[in-house]
């Protein structure tokens, strides 16, 4: 399903902060890499703050919130993201996005305007807090 891509397909990588989201999509990554020749980018939310950041038409409300130390509301950072999976050609692990329903509404919606990028799939590491 993943070696017949013809737009951006995106595979969700869910779970609490710490719970093995970056190691496992790295590893599994590597593994598409040799077995298939596939390369997914990982993208984080991390990688889209620090994207838009360097962009020389950084909204400036976003700005405001990083320099501010403040959470980034959703509807400054969707579009940041939006930027980001555009510029994707072949197979992403978005890791750590979505975190609430909002957000996945609003991943939803861009995955249907003009069928930009395709949900592959999700991932989602149920990590026991005692563990």
């Amino acid at each position: 399903w993943l070696s017949t891509v013809s737009m951006p397909r995106v595979v969700l990588w869910l779970g609490a902060p710490a719970s093995g989201k970056g190691s496992y999509s790295k590893a599994v990554g590597e593994a598409l890499r040799r077995t298939v020749g596939l390369a997914p980018k990982r993208i984080t939310t991390s990688d889209v703050i620090k994207a838009e950041l360097k962009s020389p038409d950084v909204n400036p409300e976003l700005k405001r919130c990083i320099e501010a130390q403040i959470h980034v509301p959703t509807e400054l950072f969707v579009p940041a993201l939006q930027k980001q999976l555009s510029l994707a050609e072949d197979v992403v692990f978005l890791d750590g996005f979505p975190r609430s329903q909002e957000q996945v509404e609003h991943l939803r919606s861009f995955a249907g305007e003009a069928s930009r990028i395709s949900l592959a799939g999700a991932v989602h590491l149920d990590i026991p807090r005692d563990w």
